[in-house]
């Protein structure tokens, strides 16, 4: 998976537990780390994505901040976003799963997930024990429960 979907799929799980009042610190701590970082060394602000943390656009104008800064390049933005990864996967696994991404164990190499839609019980795409060397997936939908597909 490239930098920028891991950093921005790290966002998105840390919005999304940040918006549960039963969110763990470890949680607020790796993400707010994140966030300050990207503030600070790249100017880029999440305010208007935790306001709307559904909002495709919002998704897509931080992704592209991400990749005209070339945020992908920072070492340190990138394994912070995979603290935060870990650690929302650890606290609250149920968070990944309503993102419609369950990454456990990714490594990085190519990947694009496009399009997909989960409800909120479903693992749209997972991917445990990484290494990847070349995933693409097109247009991924599910409005089952399929728990342990």
């Amino acid at each position: 998976m490239d930098p920028i979907t891991i950093i921005v799929s790290s966002l998105a799980l840390g919005i999304a537990a940040g918006i549960k009042p039963t969110a763990e610190q470890a949680i607020k701590d790796a993400y707010q780390g994140l966030k300050e970082l990207l503030q600070k060394r790249y100017e880029i602000s999440l305010e208007n994505w935790e306001k709307k943390p559904e909002s495709n656009a919002q998704k897509a104008a931080i992704s592209e901040a991400l990749a005209e800064n070339k945020v992908g390049e920072d070492a340190e933005v990138v394994e912070k976003a995979g603290i935060l990864a870990e650690t929302v996967e650890k606290s609250s696994p149920e968070i990944a799963q309503t993102i419609g991404v369950n990454l456990i164990g990714v490594k990085a190499g190519i990947a694009t997930f496009r399009n997909i839609r989960a409800s909120h019980d479903s693992i749209g795409v997972k991917a445990e024990g990484g290494t990847f060397d070349r995933l693409e997936f097109g247009d991924v939908e599910t409005d089952n429960n399929p728990k342990n597909d």
